[in-house]
């Protein structure tokens, strides 16, 4: 073998690696170039529950749920709640990337179907123990309409939580609109996005993270903050594309999840 034909041999070689690296590259992006770096779940409810990100934290939905048209045609499918005591609940959600320590993202899109239910503080996306620990959306049906959520560590069952934010008005009734949560430990803030507008913040959170191991809902939570039943706190409307991420996405990136699909 001459020189020329050695090398030639080796730059061959080196080709077909590179080329074997860069196919066997996964991105961090999803179908719609979305990303995915730190996602722990996605429920797509394309007709179920399941986690369409990776293996595992597969929801079970209650009767009550159903499954309609989603924000858009491209979009596919969304969960229904029936406002009664449909809800969908994630068995193994002791996961410990669903119970972040420094970063937490939470991102849905969400059309109510009316401005009251049974119970006025119906639960959206839940993960909580006897209201002591954890996370939790909830869609107040009061005079107000608010969306409340919360980020609960230490604080006695019924008290208040240690850092809430709330959305004042009603405008996701009837309309799907996009929500994103996004809380950081390090800057201390939880934040909320509408349609990939900040429109609230709270500044000095505390919170360290769940370490409930309960269940995780979402649509709805069967029980209070005493643990005693109560099936009817459903929320009456729709959710679709529910995210959870274990890292405080960037304002780019959530403006990408509000812009995908949108209606």
């Amino acid at each position: 073998m001459t020189r020329f034909s050695a090398l030639a041999a080796l730059a061959s070689i080196v080709f077909l690696s590179c080329s074997e690296s860069s196919t066997n590259t996964t991105p961090d992006v999803d179908e719609n170039g979305i990303t995915t770096k730190g996602l722990v779940v996605r429920y797509k409810f394309e007709g179920n529950a399941v986690n369409a990100f990776s293996g595992g934290l597969d929801g079970v939905p209650v009767t009550g749920v159903t499954w309609v048209p989603g924000r858009n045609a491209a979009a596919g499918k969304a969960a229904h709640f029936d406002g009664v005591a449909g809800h969908i609940y994630v068995p193994n959600a002791n996961a410990t990337r669903l119970e972040p320590t420094q970063a937490m993202t939470i991102s849905f899109w969400i059309n109510g179907d009316r401005a009251s239910g049974k119970d006025p503080w119906t639960h959206i996306i839940g993960k909580v123990d006897n209201f002591s620990d954890g996370y939790l959306i909830k869609w107040n049906h009061d005079a107000g309409t608010n969306l409340d959520a919360y980020l609960i560590q230490g604080a006695n069952a019924g008290s208040t939580p240690n850092d809430r934010i709330r959305l004042s008005n009603s405008d996701f009734i009837g309309s799907w609109h996009h929500l994103c949560y996004v809380w950081s430990m390090s800057a201390m803030t939880f934040t909320l996005y509408v349609d990939g507008v900040q429109v609230s913040q709270k500044m000095g959170c505390i919170y360290r993270g769940s370490h409930s191991g309960n269940k995780l809902y979402i649509g709805g939570q069967p029980y209070d903050e005493s643990g005693s039943p109560r099936l009817e706190r459903t929320i009456p409307g729709s959710l679709d594309d529910v995210r959870i991420y274990d890292r405080a996405l960037t304002i780019a990136e959530i403006a990408a999840l509000a812009g995908e699909n949108k209606p």
